[in-house]
């Protein structure tokens, strides 16, 4: 029964927003949305090409949005994720105005107009029936000027350098029904996705995020890893449940418009996906992140280490110990007032015997921070104490510690070996590589491959990593690896990114990783650690007489 007066769009409103299904006498929560958007923006090609034109990857995204409280979107450019979002926004909105919130974020407001927040304006002009008064110089759609912000769609600027304000601007925001709608997901700030823990506490809350995918570590990445991690699934999946609800793929390659001749020219067309094919490469990152909108199986050529690798050799991984021995407690330190570096990072870990063979566990990190109150202990006295708890706490011997040496660095190792022991290992990025070997597998000398010795610390974690002889892995570390690049010099020496480079570059110093790779350097130069040849297994030949008598056994 429906109050005296209610319009067949009231109607329809309130039958979406109840999610009314045939046995309650609607017509399903999704068919209810569609009759308010042809009510409200109602498509024909020449008497209003403004309209919406529905598309198969609309309907998709639909189904999936009226059933998951946590959903992500990964979908390749032009395929109309921003605006069935931002109208799944708006109309959540109109459904239940006093009762709901509605969160837009773009990466900056400057950009805003281009993104969700500049088609949810677009649509609301266009529903002239509709009640709502646009603050465009606030970023606001209220139910009328000077109403609360609590019942509106409201605009949050989110750009990776504007971490702090868009925080405070969403802890706190309550109402019956709050949606959480990101856009560009993989530029915004981890803080977006942080406030969902406090937003959540609302009656009914609702985090939607969509972007081309980038990178398994980024936030979005993080937002939409499968339950059963990303070696669990292939590009050809439609969608998978993540931690804490679904990923809808849209693959680029499957585009509506291949089995409708070009229907919908707002979608990726045949056309255009058969020039970015030559444009880009199959196999490039830029095509897997645009038109697959998917972790590449492969790496950039540039770059050290590629997400690829750390997937395929399961890096993440915790080490799963073997033998009598107990593993060794080891640590890297990395100060912050060395080559460009902006923090004091510790990293611990253990060095010991897996089925793979000597394996090196990366457990975690510690940022070291001196008390500027202290006046009469000067900074790097308190660097050096902090560096001496926390390696006792976690069990580290001084001499299975390496500290970065170069510069500044050199001082705070005198301090180090005054109130503790001098036989930490000094590690200086800018000297001459060692004349360790490479690999178990390779004749070379470090001396021989890299340029110097940063660069062989970095480089010589590939062949452990592809040994399967690195665990423990984590996503701060693990954003640090893929991001440095390299170089190839005369005579064939790789030389690893500068610090001052990468910094201008991606946004900050690796000195999360630095202080990794001190880690397993210490392995290299006090515990003889090698990388081993691995087999298809994962397991590691002790010694070549072994594998050829299972060899012979195997020609027999």
């Amino acid at each position: 029964m429906w109050p005296e007066g209610a319009t067949a769009l009231t109607i329809e409103l309130l039958s979406f927003r109840e999610g009314l299904t045939p046995e309650q006498g609607g017509l399903g929560k999704e068919q209810h949305f569609w009759n308010v958007v042809e009510m409200l923006w109602p498509y024909h090609p020449k008497k209003n090409p403004q309209g919406f034109q529905r598309n198969p990857w609309a309907d998709e995204q639909i189904v999936e949005l009226c059933k998951w409280n946590y959903l992500g979107i990964s979908g390749p450019k032009s395929s109309a994720k921003t605006e069935v979002v931002g109208l799944w926004g708006l109309v959540n909105w109109y459904s239940a105005p006093f009762d709901t919130l509605v969160l837009v974020t773009t990466t900056s407001v400057r950009e805003a107009r281009k993104r969700m927040w500049g088609r949810v304006r677009e649509r609301h002009m266009q529903a002239k029936v509709m009640p709502g008064k646009l603050v465009d110089s606030m970023g606001k759609l209220v139910l009328e000027e000077g109403s609360s912000d609590r019942s509106s769609i409201t605009l949050v600027p989110s750009a990776k350098d504007k971490e702090k304000e868009a925080s405070e601007k969403l802890l706190g925001l309550k109402n019956k029904r709050v949606f959480l709608l990101i856009d560009e997901a993989t530029d915004v700030s981890p803080a977006i996705f942080e406030a969902t823990a406090n937003l959540s506490a609302n009656p009914f809350f609702q985090c939607v995020a969509c972007g081309n995918f980038n990178s398994a570590y980024d936030p979005f990445g993080q937002f939409v890893t499968p339950k059963d991690g990303w070696q669990s699934i292939t590009v050809d999946e439609g969608g998978w449940e993540t931690k804490d609800g679904f990923c809808l793929h849209l693959d680029g390659e499957k585009t509506p418009n291949l089995d409708h001749d070009d229907k919908w020219p707002f979608l990726l067309t045949g056309k255009k996906l058969e020039e970015d094919r030559k444009r880009l490469g199959e196999n490039s990152l830029s095509y897997w992140r645009f038109i697959r909108s998917f972790p590449a199986p492969a790496g950039s050529e540039e770059n050290i280490y590629s997400e690829a690798d750390l997937r395929k050799f399961e890096a993440h991984k915790p080490a799963m110990w073997v033998g009598a021995k107990q593993p060794v407690a080891v640590a890297g330190f990395d100060p912050g007032f060395t080559s460009g570096g902006d923090r004091s990072v510790l990293f611990l870990g253990k060095y010991g015997e897996t089925d793979a063979g000597m394996t090196v566990h990366f457990d975690k990190y510690v940022e070291l921070q001196e008390n500027s109150s202290l006046k009469d202990n000067p900074r790097n006295y308190q660097i050096a104490q902090l560096l001496k708890q926390e390696c006792e706490k976690y069990g580290v011997l001084p001499r299975y510690l390496a500290v970065d040496a170069t510069g500044a660095g050199d001082p705070l190792c005198d301090i180090i070996s005054t109130i503790w022991s001098p036989s930490v290992l000094r590690v200086k990025f800018s000297e001459r590589p060692s004349n360790m070997p490479v690999s178990k597998s390779s004749r070379m000398k470090a001396d021989e491959s890299y340029g110097n010795r940063v660069s062989e610390l970095w480089y010589v974690g590939r062949e452990f990593l592809r040994a399967g002889q690195v665990r423990g892995v984590t996503i701060d570390l693990a954003r640090e690896l893929v991001a440095r690049q390299y170089r190839t010099a005369e005579r064939g020496k790789i030389f690893v990114e500068s610090k001052r480079d990468m910094k201008s570059r991606f946004g900050r110093s690796p000195d999360i990783a630095d202080a990794a790779f001190l880690m397993l350097d210490v392995c290299r130069q006090r515990a003889n650690a090698i990388a081993g040849t691995t087999v298809a297994g994962g397991g590691k030949y002790k010694d070549f007489l072994a594998f050829t008598k299972k060899v012979d056994a195997l020609y027999s």
